[in-house]
């Protein structure tokens, strides 16, 4: 073999192998090329994905920070969320006697309005509300959390039929009655008189009053969870004429030895007890048609007289009965006679307890 050819051949050997060699690594760079290329690409989705993921949860916050608060449930959620949505806040006067409503900035402001002391000595808080259409004080007292009784006292309704589309009504924050104090009284006394658990210091905390001995006909609002009241006791002021006109049924006699919301016997008075004659005349106080003749343990022998707009009036502590169910009656005729010196008066309207003395002398 010539050197050229030897030369030919260690060339040729040597070549060959060089080949072979850079023909081995390439698979090995292609897999960790592969293998850098998955990495980036799992990196880069993980990052999308949770960018994604924020995004979504950030605009499900801003969405429900703006949602409306939901309403209080009741068995017309429609009606309930209008009353609820678009209500006004008011500021109570020092006297005990509201100031003007004043604008809060949105429906969640008045709900929270409305929750607040609602268990506590502080001042009472107040809202005006305009009756929508469609919607009755049952509704919106549900709708707020409170008893058909407690609008009916602080709005001093004599007729629910009254309070139409429109209507403005004041909305306390907590249950209670509005009661107009009388000459001699105290809030001491009136304390004692509603059997409140808290001081007379309290009562005046509550009603944001300047002075401890506010004058006669000052209006105090007589805070529910203080007191031994009930849903049906919480009295009902004069706002319009109803249209019925309610006489007093004593014929010799009348004063009231128990007013209405009152402890008596251990239950609250959801009327009132006039003094009368034992044995005397007891009339009907307005033309009516007799619904029910009987016999009670806390009202005794008794009559119920329906009349016209819903309202009822009843009867109690009466010795005979002169009337049956089913006849007609007019104002003034006798319906039977005391069983002793004082006797049970009640109105009502469509189940709610109004106060019989904003209705008769």
């Amino acid at each position: 073999m010539s050197q050229e050819d030897y030369n030919d051949y260690r060339g040729g050997d040597r070549q060959p192998r060089r080949k072979e060699k850079r023909n081995a690594s390439q698979p090995l760079m292609i897999l960790l090329a592969a293998i850098v290329g998955t990495i980036f690409i799992v990196v880069a989705f993980w990052v999308i994905s949770s960018n994604t993921g924020a995004s979504a949860a950030s605009g499900t916050e801003a969405a429900a920070s703006e949602a409306p608060a939901s309403p209080a449930p009741s068995g017309n959620s429609t009606q309930v969320q209008t009353a609820q949505s678009t209500a006004a806040a008011s500021a109570s006067g020092g006297s005990g006697t509201p100031a003007p409503a004043e604008e809060v900035p949105s429906a969640q402001a008045s709900d929270t309005l409305l929750v607040q002391a609602r268990t506590s000595s502080d001042r009472v808080q107040w809202i005006n509300y305009s009756m929508k259409e469609g919607e009755t004080i049952s509704l919106v007292a549900e709708a707020y959390g409170l008893a058909p009784e407690t609008l009916i006292s602080v709005n001093k309704i004599r007729n629910i039929d009254n309070i139409t589309a429109g209507t403005v009504i004041r909305i306390p924050n907590r249950d209670g009655l509005l009661y107009e104090l009388q000459p001699g009284e105290t809030l001491q006394s009136v304390s004692e008189k509603f059997n409140l658990n808290i001081t007379a210091a309290m009562l005046q905390t509550v009603n944001g009053l300047s002075v401890s001995t506010p004058p006669t006909g000052t209006e105090l609002f007589i805070p529910y969870e203080y007191s031994g009241l009930d849903e049906g006791a919480q009295t009902a002021l004069a706002l319009s004429s109803s249209g019925v006109s309610f006489n007093n049924p004593v014929v010799r006699g009348g004063t009231v030895t128990a007013l209405f919301g009152e402890m008596k016997d251990g239950s609250v008075l959801d009327g009132v007890y006039l003094s009368c004659e034992p044995g005397g005349p007891i009339t009907a106080s307005a033309d009516g048609t007799v619904a029910e003749v009987g016999v009670s343990e806390r009202l005794g022998r008794y009559v119920m007289v329906n009349h016209d707009s819903g309202y009822v009036t009843v009867y109690g502590r009466l010795e005979t009965v002169r009337v049956q169910a089913g006849i007609r009656v007019a104002a003034g005729e006798v319906l039977g006679s005391a069983e002793g010196t004082s006797v049970y008066f009640g109105i009502r309207q469509r189940s709610l307890s109004l106060n019989p003395l904003d209705f008769i002398d």
